[in-house]
């Protein structure tokens, strides 16, 4: 059977988190445990049939950090980089991402200095090539990125209830993956591996992403950061310590809660499905002269 370009871009991140989980040095076992943490993921079902930007630049960000593990050689780094550059222009806040390559564990000799600048070359080549080809295909390209601004400026003005935007931030994170978070905060406190440094970048990317102002409309935007950030730690310190029979029991929590939570989603989601299946026959008796304007009608967002 097909399947929807979101499920399958979804294995692709499923695959990658696994194959970076080995090429860092975690056993077979704890690459199987991050595969299934990202397959298990509430968040990563939530945004499945949402056919967005976030999943691919996901996949685009660990597959640059796969090859970037794979070697030291000038083409293996500058196609990393170039890697990084494509998953910016899906989804810009891939950029910090350039510092992860440059600190995942690779074999010797490191070279720091020519890693860092063949980096930015190949990001420099591949996210100007894009940005050039939007501009070429799109005149209007620069322009709607300033309209954006000053759309997100004024939004950013307007009142809104304290702590709402963090108190959804702090819930996204534990829909990412119930399991993830509280292994990885203590991978974090009791047994760090050698390759600690790569988790910085994504982890201070998560934290900074607390502050967009539009955080608690979906957990998309958080995807790019989740694996390394999250799922690789806890991926490891699972592995050392639940003991091997009970290896996989903490899947049974996830097994259980994916049903009910897309029971849950599709009793939450019903009226709105109704209201859109109802437009074709309610516009039947709007005024010929009318002005449809159309979109997804969408609760969450007031219409002014």
């Amino acid at each position: 059977p097909t399947t929807s370009p979101a499920t399958r871009t979804r294995a692709s991140v499923t695959r990658c988190a696994a194959a970076l989980a080995r090429r860092v040095g975690l056993s077979p076992r704890a690459a199987w445990i991050a595969g299934l943490l990202v397959a298990l993921s509430p968040a990563g079902a939530h945004t499945r049939d949402a056919v967005l930007t976030d999943g691919a630049a996901t996949a685009m960000v660990l597959l640059a950090l796969v090859v970037r593990a794979g070697g030291t050689s000038a083409a293996t780094v500058l196609g990393s980089g170039a890697l990084v550059g494509l998953a910016f222009g899906l989804r810009e806040q891939a950029a910090i991402h350039l510092l992860t390559a440059l600190l995942v564990p690779v074999p010797s000799p490191r070279r720091p200095v020519r890693d860092a600048l063949l980096l930015g070359v190949g990001f420099a080549l591949s996210a100007g090539s894009l940005l050039l080809l939007a501009r070429a295909t799109n005149p209007d390209y620069l322009a709607s990125i300033a309209r954006w601004m000053h759309g997100m400026a004024a939004e950013r003005r307007e009142p809104r209830p304290p702590g709402e935007a963090l108190s959804r931030y702090l819930l996204w994170l534990v829909a990412l993956s119930p399991v993830a978070l509280p292994a990885a905060a203590a991978w974090w406190a009791r047994s760090r591996d050698r390759w600690w440094p790569m988790v910085v970048p994504a982890s201070l990317g998560l934290l900074a992403l607390s502050r967009y102002q539009d955080i608690a409309f979906s957990p998309r935007y958080l995807l790019t950061e989740f694996v390394v950030a999250t799922t690789l730690p806890a991926a490891a310190w699972l592995d050392r310590s639940l003991p091997r029979r009970a290896q996989l029991l903490w899947i049974i929590p996830s097994l259980v809660l994916l049903p009910l939570a897309g029971h849950l989603l599709d009793a939450r989601q019903r009226p709105l499905r109704e209201l859109v299946a109802a437009l074709p026959r309610d516009l039947q008796r709007v005024p010929p002269d009318s002005v449809i304007v159309t979109g997804q009608a969408c609760p969450a967002v007031r219409l002014t």
